[in-house]
């Protein structure tokens, strides 16, 4: 975190007296109080510390409570429009590994408990950003080659529409103007490149 006057400040750096995975992506609850952070293991030699990928959540005095350990390999995370629920990009690269858009419930103490599948994309790319549109639904970045594209779910996990890209996307974030919304997307320039690149793409979306 960097302060109003420059200073960096770590708010939090192990749990239970243990080095993280790699922590991914993050959430704030919608009263900015609690921060929720991804842990999963993509690369990287080092000697693990914490042997699960679970979903972390550092409290306003620092201190660091584990919300759920109940995913497999955690990436993006939102909150849905009225605080009550998380959802989580549960995103294993490997063959036969998980890859599916998952919902919880946020508890009054703040844990994440009632886990429910909304998407399985099966054998595809699964889900690695997020983004909540202004009504309430997902847009997540999903999907390799002629599948590559923004996923747009409703709450419930019911797919709305899938807005093609070139590329395979990352992330995306919203960007609010007056008269118009914007969606942000970084990803994979076009195939077939010589030396493979990234780009960043600007959507006008309908509000």
């Amino acid at each position: 975190m960097t302060s109003k006057n420059g200073k960096v400040r770590t708010l939090t750096k192990e749990w239970q007296g243990k080095r993280f995975n790699s922590p991914n992506d993050l959430a704030i609850d919608n009263v900015g109080k609690n921060i929720y952070f991804t842990d999963p293991r993509y690369v990287g030699e080092e000697k693990r510390e914490i042997e699960f990928e679970g979903i972390f959540m550092v409290r306003p005095d620092g201190s660091t409570e584990l919300a759920t350990k109940d995913v497999k390999k955690p990436n993006g995370i939102i909150f849905s429009k009225d605080g009550k629920k998380v959802f989580v990009a549960d995103h294993e690269v490997t063959n036969d590994g998980t890859r599916q858009l998952l919902s919880f419930s946020v508890t009054a103490e703040g844990k994440l408990e009632n886990k429910q599948t909304l998407h399985d994309f099966g054998s595809s790319r699964g889900i690695d950003g997020m983004a909540l549109g202004p009504r309430g639904n997902i847009f997540a970045t999903a999907g390799s080659g002629k599948e590559a594209g923004i996923y747009v779910f409703e709450p419930g996990g019911n797919l709305l529409q899938v807005i093609n890209l070139p590329g395979d996307p990352t992330n995306c974030t919203f960007g609010h103007e007056k008269n118009s919304l914007t969606l942000y997307v970084t990803a994979q320039s076009p195939k077939g490149q010589k030396k493979q690149s990234y780009a960043l793409y600007r959507l006008r979306l309908d509000k």
